[in-house]
């Protein structure tokens, strides 16, 4: 990881790679790791950063924030004002051609029913708009505000042990403060009866 500061320390340049594992979450009265939800601990998010923190500002800016799924990059860019417990986030995520095999490869090891195991391909795409704050202590977290569009086409996926494969999957999703709008959803249902 590369650091460097600049007038007298209030501005810290950040880039690199770092391996994040055994991730576990839950509520902060949780007093052994066996209370936290450890659904994600199998999984390693290696991510790679490059942005500058100004601390009279209180402001992180990403220049990039991705998170490398095999061959995909799944990236972010964009501001965290106050980072830490009040932290308010204005972010853009891109992608272009993003692998879903790669990423249903990685998300499959997750200790998560609905996902383990899964297996899939496709391209997928999107350009979304993603603003919000952390929640604050004590209170239910208010999800964030989503603009933009998603979409997936030549996509499959297949679940172990199925009976069956989900194929020509296509879709494109709109995104809105409010609402998500999928007017063309498309696929095959086929395997064993």
């Amino acid at each position: 990881m590369d650091l460097s500061t600049a007038q007298a320390g209030q501005r810290i340049a950040t880039s690199g790679e770092t391996d994040i594992t055994d991730v576990l979450f839950g509520p902060a009265s949780a007093m052994r790791a066996s209370d936290l939800n450890q659904g994600l601990k199998a999984l390693v998010w290696h991510v790679e950063h490059k942005g500058l923190f100004d601390a009279k500002q209180q402001r992180l800016a990403f220049e990039k924030l991705a998170l490398k799924l095999g061959r995909t990059d799944l990236v972010l860019s964009g501001i965290v004002d106050e980072p830490g417990p009040r932290a308010r986030y204005d972010l853009r995520a891109k992608g272009d051609r993003v692998d879903l095999g790669d990423v249903l490869q990685w998300v499959a090891v997750a200790d998560a029913k609905a996902v383990q195991g899964i297996s899939g391909r496709g391209q997928l795409a999107f350009d979304l708009a993603i603003r919000g704050a952390a929640p604050r202590p004590g209170r239910v977290a208010s999800p964030p505000t989503i603009v933009g569009v998603l979409a997936l086409k030549d996509a499959a996926f297949r679940y172990p042990g199925a009976p069956a494969e989900v194929s020509a999957l296509a879709l494109t999703a709109r995104f809105r403060p409010d609402s998500v709008d999928i007017r063309d959803l498309a696929c095959k249902v086929s395997g064993q009866t």
